[in-house]
């Protein structure tokens, strides 16, 4: 479902009224709690909130506001916030039941393109998953596992952003795109990401004589070389700085 509220639109689901009335309150009263910030940079703000005693993940995606070859790309696609939220509906009702819940999506356009954007997500009272830690890893790769027989990747695989749910010792998927894998090669550079993030244990469940795996390792380390990094830096600081490269 969708609303407009003054020059935003607005998507959620029926089924949890309370995020639209959060949305609402973000852009209006604010009256919401900011718990505790994840992150607060040129890239994206994350923080849990809590609004009317429940607790929520706000996120603010940044990148495709900031630069400009992205930002003029948003004429045509319907950018992070409300593809996410599609994708996760989607899947989830395909089966795919370890994804981290969207609840609502806010977009804001001006002259076509996004100028805003926010995602309203819910809150996992967990643990990032623990590399020395065998249970642990046993859950992520069985979590990793299901999503790539979804036909999809992961797109930043990392111990961070794979939860334990506290209560119910379940998996739980986040910070994820869910973007088609093709070729194979974004599920093999899911468990290559999963190696050099402490691990080691990833390449035991990937067949390392593919070419799709050997395409994704040689990706992995081209993006490691100190002048690919070196570069990347530079970028960063010229864009923090308010150069639109």
């Amino acid at each position: 479902m969708n609303k407009k509220i003054n020059d935003w639109k607005i998507f959620y689901k029926k089924i949890n009224a309370l995020a639209i009335e959060l949305a609402q309150d973000i852009l209006t009263n604010k009256t919401y709690k900011v718990i505790k910030e994840y992150k607060n940079d040129k890239r994206s703000y994350i923080a849990v909130i809590e609004f009317k005693g429940s607790k929520f993940i706000l996120k603010f995606p940044k990148n495709e506001v900031r630069i400009p070859q992205r930002k003029i790309m948003t004429l045509l696609k319907k950018g992070e916030a409300l593809n996410t939220y599609e994708r996760t509906n989607k899947y989830q009702e395909k089966g795919l039941d370890n994804l981290c819940d969207i609840y609502a999506v806010g977009v804001k356009r001006r002259y076509g393109m996004i100028s805003d954007s926010f995602m309203i997500m819910e809150y996992i009272d967990g643990m990032e998953t623990q590399p020395e830690k065998k249970d642990d890893i046993d859950l992520l790769m069985e979590g990793i596992k299901k999503l790539h027989s979804y036909g999809l990747k992961h797109g930043d695989a990392n111990p961070r952003n794979f939860i334990i749910e506290k209560l119910t010792g379940d998996l739980k998927i986040i910070d994820t795109q869910l973007k088609k894998d093709l070729f194979k090669i974004g599920s093999n550079y899911d468990y290559v990401n999963l190696f050099y993030s402490e691990v080691k244990e990833a390449l035991k469940y990937v067949d390392t004589r593919t070419m799709a795996f050997k395409i994704a390792m040689t990706l992995k380390k081209i993006k490691r070389l100190k002048v690919v990094s070196y570069i990347k830096k530079i970028k960063k600081k010229l864009r923090d700085k308010g150069w639109r490269i």
